[in-house]
């Protein structure tokens, strides 16, 4: 990724977008996932017993994330005990459910499960190639830095204040020999009213150097300005050969303009819990060159 000068945070467009209006299947689904879900559960504790499910469950080639169930241990017992040394038969109906066609989202514990890989496997390329900082924004429950710890390679967490420091105390409650298992910086800021270069500021990060950008499981909440201004600040603060590592929902998909069942339920799912989708971006060729 070459170095630029810093620039104004401009918002991109045309790859952007908001999602569409309701569409004619949401009065029936509303009360259906009203009865089924638990809005107690932060979508990001949720997306964490889903990341667990698969190794759980024993489907081959799982991905190897050995710190999620320690933090579900911690964040949500119950849940854990349903699925620790085998899945309870409980278990085995609640995932049926969830990938049943109309009601739950099909195939989203698989793929969850190859996001986390494939974040991994790009992750670990970029180590070998002597990429020596990760900047892990939006940090939630993500466990890279304990994963992936490497002699001589520093790991930035960025998060809420609130996110921030709860992440630190569950870390140092299932992690607690801080020597066998370095602790990443804990950068405490609201991106959206300091900027990603203030944020880091002072905390180890250098600029000259390449650095490994992960952001999981954020775009897709962020209002479509602020995805591009994102994007801006990763670009003004990127030597050569920095790597830049996202996941995002398809235009077509959350527009309307393909209708994708799962992720009308998942789109509502997350809207009732208050955090909802706000933008996606057109993976055509041209799109993703401007």
């Amino acid at each position: 990724m070459p170095r630029h000068q810093p620039t104004p945070h401009t918002p991109l467009t045309g790859p952007l977008c908001l999602p569409s209006s309701p569409t004619c299947a949401q009065p029936l689904l509303q009360p259906l996932l009203a009865l089924a879900m638990d809005r107690s559960v932060p979508t990001n504790c949720s997306m964490l017993l889903l990341r667990t499910a698969n190794p759980a469950f024993g489907y081959p080639n799982s991905n190897k994330d050995w710190v999620a169930p320690l933090f579900l241990e911690t964040l949500m017992p119950n849940d854990a005990k349903e699925i620790a040394g085998g899945p309870t038969l409980y278990a085995r109906f609640r995932r049926a459910l969830f990938e049943a066609p109309c009601v739950g989202v099909p195939g989203m514990v698989g793929d969850l499960d190859a996001r986390t890989q494939w974040f991994d496997a790009r992750l670990a390329a970029a180590l070998d190639a002597g990429v020596r900082q990760v900047v892990v924004l939006a940090a939630g429950y993500d466990s890279t830095a304990y994963r992936h710890a490497r002699a001589g390679v520093n790991y930035f967490e960025l998060d809420l204040p609130a996110a921030s420091a709860a992440k630190r105390a569950l870390v140092d409650a299932v992690l607690p020999d801080a020597e066998r298992h370095p602790r990443p910086a804990f950068i405490a800021a609201d991106l959206a009213t300091t900027p990603l270069a203030g944020a880091l500021a002072g905390s180890g990060f250098d600029p000259s150097q390449p650095t490994f950008w992960l952001v999981q499981g954020l775009v897709y909440y962020l209002p479509a300005a602020a995805f591009g201004s994102m994007l801006a600040s990763v670009r003004d603060l990127s030597a050569p050969a920095s790597r830049l590592t996202f996941d995002f929902l398809r235009l077509s998909a959350l527009s309307g303009a393909r209708l994708t069942g799962g992720l009308e339920v998942m789109s509502l799912a997350v809207a009732m819990r208050g955090e909802p989708f706000l933008s996606a971006a057109d993976d055509a060729p041209g799109a993703v060159q401007e």
